[in-house]
């Protein structure tokens, strides 16, 4: 809005009244889609909740007060306690792993791991194979479970072709191809 009263989504960051009013909002709509559809379109909208909504005010949880950051586990917390493990493994797992601590109220480790988040430095962490799934090792205190941190859906096949030819009628393709964040990096 250009003029008057801003929107919920633009003041974010005023106070905790408004991120209170948004999930009210969010989780009316929510309870609304699940009394009257089905349950995959509840489950696909409280992800989309996830992933576009309710992102930014974890990510502004480094920077508001102490009000605010005990809004924000109470009204976020309240959302995930309503939502399907569905909706929650349909996020990335850059937030599903926010979103985990935050509903366990792991308020340290939640405020650690948004600070790597925020510092950009969740792509750095390794990646262990485990049961044929790829999962995120994440250095805090309290062990998530392997399918909160599974990442095998989000990586992607990196490849490079250094020669193409014909060989007997045959193609032939010569190069490299790799599993990102997974393995050595080519020559």
């Amino acid at each position: 809005r250009d003029q008057g009263d801003s929107s919920i989504t633009q003041n974010r960051r005023q106070n905790a009244r408004h991120l209170r009013d948004r999930v009210s909002a969010v989780l009316a709509a929510s309870t609304f889609i699940g009394e009257h559809a089905d349950q995959r379109l509840k489950d696909e909208y409280d992800s989309l909740v996830l992933r576009r909504d309710l992102r930014w005010y974890v990510d502004l949880y480094p920077e508001v007060d102490a009000e605010y950051q005990d809004e924000l586990f109470m009204s976020i917390g309240r959302f995930l306690d309503h939502s399907s493990p569905e909706a929650l493994r349909r996020t990335p797992v850059a937030m599903r792993i926010a979103y985990a601590l935050l509903k366990l109220r792991a308020r340290e480790e939640f405020a650690a791991y948004v600070g790597m988040r925020r510092a950009d430095k969740i792509g750095d962490l390794p990646v262990s194979v485990r049961g044929g799934r790829a999962v995120v090792d994440v250095p805090i205190e309290i062990e998530l479970p392997e399918d909160v941190r599974d990442i095998t859906d989000e990586l992607k096949v990196l490849t490079r072709a250094s020669r193409l030819a014909f060989e007997d009628g045959t193609l032939v393709i010569e190069g490299w191809a790799q599993i990102g964040r997974l393995g050595a990096t080519p020559d």
